[in-house]
C-alpha cells in the first residue's frame, strides 16, 4: 500500500484529527440533515428530485411497514 492510501486510511479513522470521531450510525446522520435541511435535495434521478423532507417521509412509511410484516 502506497503512502498516500496509509495517510488517508489514518485519517478517516481519526489518527490525525480523533476529534473528528463520533459515536453515531448514517441514519442518525440522515435524520439530523433531514431535521436541519428539510427542503434540500436529498437526491436526484434523471429529472426527478427528492428533498430530505420527502424522503425522510418515505423511510418512515417504509420503516413501519416492515415493522408490521417482518
Amino acid at each position: 500500500m502506497n503512502q498516500i492510501a496509509i495517510n488517508e486510511k489514518n485519517i478517516i479513522r481519526g489518527k490525525h484529527h480523533p476529534e473528528f470521531l463520533q459515536e453515531e450510525v448514517l441514519t442518525d446522520i440522515f435524520v439530523q440533515t433531514a431535521q436541519r435541511l428539510p427542503q434540500k435535495t436529498a437526491l436526484i434521478e434523471a429529472e426527478q428530485q427528492i428533498s430530505y423532507a420527502e424522503l425522510y417521509q418515505q423511510a418512515l412509511v417504509m420503516a413501519q411497514h416492515l415493522t408490521l410484516n417482518g
